[in-house]
């Protein structure tokens, strides 16, 4: 099965208005420069409807959590970021 953001690209040429994001991207299983381009990529030829949720890979006790996800944007692809 190939990559979810190779999906998202193929759909960014597809659409024009739809939204496009990954559900959960677990950091540490990426080379963070190569991750970088492919969403800056994604987020170019989808015209700024990329979106990302990234999770550091750390787990919780639900008793522990203390943090709440939050989105953060300054510029380009809204990033969602958790864990």
């Amino acid at each position: 099965m190939p990559d979810p953001l190779q999906w998202l690209q193929h759909l960014a040429a597809l659409t024009t208005r739809v939204r496009l994001g990954t559900g959960l991207m677990i950091l540490p299983l990426h080379n963070p420069l190569i991750l970088a381009k492919r969403l800056a990529t994604l987020d170019r030829l989808s015209g700024g409807r990329a979106e990302a949720t990234a999770f550091s890979g750390r787990f919780h006790a639900v008793d522990d959590l203390h943090v709440r996800p939050l989105l953060a944007r300054s510029a380009g692809i809204a990033l969602i970021v958790g864990g």
